[in-house]
């Protein structure tokens, strides 16, 4: 039963590594688990964990110490690996959508501040400008 079991096991893993190889793998767009009950959002998405209406950020989960004893661990490195990668490539994901949605929110603010000096000379200016000519 063990050979049949590691038989598989090459296979299915043989058949992983090669869609993993492909073009545009890495661009695939991570699943969605997510599921409604009771109008309450359960599961786990590319960015966050829903629990009864608690949104946890994904990247949590991957910083928890979870301890695996026994055959657990040996099982978890051959058929959950994938859900370990999943899961920390939605956090860095999710990190990288973060860090990039304020490094815009700072840039907008910088312009919008050089817009108001720039006005604010221009308005000096002219207000400079007016009052010499008053002056003859």
């Amino acid at each position: 039963m063990a050979l049949i079991d590691s038989v598989v096991t090459a296979i299915v893993q043989g058949y992983l590594d090669s869609i993993a190889r492909e073009p545009g793998a890495d661009q695939a767009p991570l699943p969605d688990w997510t599921t409604e009950v009771e109008g309450l959002k359960f599961g786990l998405d590319s960015r966050n964990i829903y629990l009864a209406g608690l949104r946890i950020p994904s990247v949590v989960l991957a910083l928890l110490p979870i301890p695996a004893t026994g055959n657990q661990s040996k099982a978890l490195d051959k058929n959950g690996a994938w859900i370990a990668e999943d899961l920390y490539r939605a956090a860095s994901r999710s990190a990288n959508l973060e860090d990039f949605k304020e490094a815009i929110r700072e840039l907008r603010e910088r312009k919008q501040r050089e817009k108001d000096i720039e006005r604010a000379q221009r308005e000096r200016a002219d207000s400079s400008q007016a009052g010499k000519a008053k002056r003859p």
